[in-house]
């Protein structure tokens, strides 16, 4: 009889010709659980292929990556959403939480921004299941203070200050189409477009530092920003990370651009 397989516990042996069946999966064997997993955070300070220039670990393997400036010093750093439970911290390191809150749902997807325009950055999410956006002024547990439908539930949500008025507001992707709102209150977009393709993954902030954020997508490993909200070709294209990876945007270095970055989920060794 041979050995069990490599990662599993053999509890009986059986000497007919039955063995081989047992041994795929019957109710003798259990199988090793899968090796944990970690958040891999991997930030550029210039919109530009090149290795990351900040990298850590923060978070479970299965978190929702978020970033933003939670303490308003002018740096976005990491939080995690992890089924309802926010985890954020205050520099771009690996630790303990520093913020730790309940908002929203498991499913929701975590958004940041300056809902009310006063230089703070707080935290959101925005709810599949009825195509709704629930923004929350402090980052804090409690109820949302805007709450209102916009867009349609397959819709991709995006961010950001798109009229340069210092307040962030919403927008969705749909297909390869952006639809953005100047105003966090249901109505017809304000500004709407084509770009990039069909699936690739939406990203918004402000590439040249102009106070005003613009769109691009991610499509496999590369970047695809523009400098304004309109269709048009990227401005700025460039490949970083792997294919897979979750993208990240924030301004790391507080110089008053956004760059890039990318978040992994990573087998602990």
């Amino acid at each position: 009889m041979n050995s069990p397989p490599c990662g599993g516990t053999l509890h009986q042996q059986y000497v007919n010709g039955d063995d081989a069946n047992h041994l795929r999966g019957g109710p003798f064997f259990n199988p090793a659980p899968p090796p944990p997993r970690v958040g891999a955070w991997y930030l550029r300070n210039s919109n530009s292929k090149g290795p990351g220039q900040i990298a850590f670990r923060y978070g479970n393997g299965t978190d929702v990556p978020v970033t933003c400036d939670w303490d308003r010093n002018g740096s976005s750093t990491p939080g995690v959403f992890r089924g309802g439970a926010w985890y954020l911290r205050n520099s771009n390191t690996g630790g303990n939480g520093e913020i730790s809150l309940r908002y929203g749902d498991p499913g929701d997807k975590p958004l940041c921004g300056d809902w009310d325009g006063n230089g703070s950055k707080t935290i959101g999410v925005y709810r599949p299941s009825n195509a709704t956006f629930y923004l929350r002024n402090s980052n804090t547990s409690g109820k949302a203070d805007i709450a209102f439908r916009y867009g349609d539930i397959k819709d991709v949500p995006v961010v950001g200050d798109w009229n340069n008025d210092k307040k962030t507001t919403v927008g969705v992707r749909r297909g390869d189409v952006f639809y953005l709102r100047n105003s966090n209150t249901a109505g017809k977009a304000d500004i709407a477009f084509a770009y990039g393709n069909y699936g690739d993954i939406p990203v918004a902030g402000d590439w040249d530092g102009n106070g005003t954020d613009t769109v691009g997508v991610r499509r496999g490993d590369v970047f695809y920003l523009r400098n304004t909200n309109t269709k048009g070709n990227a401005n700025i294209a460039f490949a970083y990370g792997n294919y897979g990876d979750t993208p990240l945007i924030g301004d790391w270095d507080r110089n008053g651009t956004d760059t890039i970055g990318v978040w992994r989920s990573e087998v602990i060794r």
